[in-house]
């Protein structure tokens, strides 16, 4: 589909530490890194903007090939402050995009993102708030609604964060302050989150690494 003016920004400048091998350069398949696989799924959805906020330390030599697999019009910010957080990160990166009405926020710990998912949270947009998908699951006959990712928020949204002073906030907090929308949505890998090897290895059955190869760039 075309989603006109939507932009989404990948959350991407974390140090990796407890996986102990850079998370955007993780092998998806094999020949796709979480990166390439989640920056596709945005180009296929629609977006016309696509930023990247990556740690200043993994712009190097050593994983240049797969900064360099992405395609299409995708923006890489270097964060070089990844100790102040995942807020700054996100402030970094909108303020590398301009004239969106909408823009997503994508954790690089979810590489399961995908264009119908996509699809489901931008039809059920507001425009001053953002919106949340949601899964519901059932223990002991109880529904728990647990909340995913990633969100989508407003114009109105992204403008308030680029002029909020403070680095030191927490992207919860901020976002308190705004109208919020929950959708329920059936697919329960919006509830994943990558961050330990233990993880990477109950999903993929596999030891963390780096893929055999890649799509050759066009």
């Amino acid at each position: 589909m075309q989603a006109p003016k939507t932009s989404v920004v990948i959350l991407a400048g974390g140090k990796s530490e407890r996986m102990g091998f850079p998370k955007p350069f993780l092998a998806f398949d094999e020949k796709r890194t979480f990166l390439k696989k989640i920056t596709e799924e945005y180009t296929y959805f629609g977006c016309n903007s696509i930023v990247v906020v990556l740690n200043k330390d993994l712009f190097v030599d050593r994983n240049r090939k797969y900064i360099e697999s992405i395609s299409g019009n995708i923006k890489v910010i270097l964060n070089d402050s990844p100790e102040l957080g995942r807020f700054y990160s996100l402030k970094l990166g909108l303020s590398a995009i301009d004239n969106t009405s909408y823009c997503f926020l994508q954790d690089i710990d979810n590489p399961f993102i995908n264009r119908d998912l996509l699809e489901t949270i931008y039809q059920n947009k507001i425009d001053f708030g953002y919106t949340v998908p949601y899964y519901i699951n059932v223990s002991a006959d109880i529904e728990i609604k647990i909340k995913g990712h990633p969100i989508l928020l407003s114009n109105m949204v992204v403008d308030e964060i680029k002029n909020i002073p403070n680095n030191y906030l927490s992207i919860k907090d901020v976002l308190k302050q705004f109208l919020k929308r929950l959708i329920e949505v059936s697919d329960k890998n919006i509830l994943v989150n990558i961050n330990t090897q233990a993880e990477y290895k109950s999903l993929f059955d596999s030891e963390p690494h780096e893929p055999e190869e890649l799509f050759s760039c066009s």
